[in-house]
């Protein structure tokens, strides 16, 4: 999974180099350079950094190294648990190495864990069938026409609300649960969508 992400990373990142070399006449110090290509990124500033996003690589990094540790495959949903406690803690810790993202770690501490989450809850084994799976399969085939499109519509309505009401600068709890709103919304969105996209499949595959 790493390699899946540093690979693309990797090669949008060497792009930023050379562009800010050739268009910006901007260098960077060799050990910047090097600390970015490890995807060690302890600030996220627009004016000074190559790209002030990709201090989420870094905790996604966080993650990725910790899941082998504490992953059980028969109670995943503990090792969630697990990473949020850990995240929470490094938050709480704040070490001075990342003091200037802290509260962008502090955003995210649920993210992660609760992507495993639904992960777990939707995973179907070979052989078996999952029960909230086939239950939201069950929903989105009975719904009625008026029933089904009053969900849909009400799910975009709660996307293009917290979407434009992020709460971004203002406290951390609305900060979280206007993301997790918005990403809920969206899976509830495209679990229940009766129209299959193979431009958006194939999109999705390749990102």
């Amino acid at each position: 999974r790493m390699i899946k992400v540093f690979i693309p990373f990797w090669i949008a990142l060497v792009g930023f180099f050379i562009l800010d070399a050739l268009v910006l006449q901007r260098m960077y110090p060799a050990a910047y350079i090097a600390r970015s290509l490890l995807g060690f990124f302890p600030r996220a500033d627009m004016a000074d950094d190559i790209n002030s996003v990709y201090w989420y690589i870094t905790w996604l990094l966080f993650y990725y190294l910790l899941l082998p540790l504490v992953f059980m495959p028969q109670r995943p949903w503990l090792s969630a648990l697990i990473l949020f406690v850990l995240g929470q803690g490094l938050v709480l810790w704040n070490p001075q190495p990342i003091g200037l993202v802290t509260r962008l770690y502090q955003v995210h501490t649920v993210a992660f864990p609760l992507g495993m989450l639904l992960a777990w809850a939707l995973h179907e084994p070979k052989g078996s069938h999952n029960a909230l799976a086939q239950k939201l399969k069950s929903v989105r085939d009975n719904l009625t026409g008026v029933a089904y499109f009053t969900i849909i519509a009400l799910c975009m309505a709660v996307i293009a609300y917290t979407s434009y009401d992020s709460g971004i600068g203002q406290s951390i709890y609305k900060e979280q649960l206007m993301s997790m709103l918005t990403t809920l919304a969206l899976v509830l969105l495209f679990a229940l969508k009766r129209v299959e996209s193979r431009m958006l499949a194939l999109i999705g595959l390749y990102s």
